[in-house]
């Protein structure tokens, strides 16, 4: 019975990025992303 739904992989997800590198270094690269999608 593997029944994972996509809303715990992406906590999941989001916990191992936690782990590995800092929350400012992410929210800056997701700040850079969405200026990037504007730009386009």
């Amino acid at each position: 019975m593997r029944n994972i739904s996509l809303g715990q992989l992406i906590i999941v997800f989001f916990v191992v990025l936690l782990l590995f590198s800092d929350l400012s270094k992410i929210t800056k690269n997701l700040h850079n992303l969405i200026k990037k999608r504007k730009k386009k």
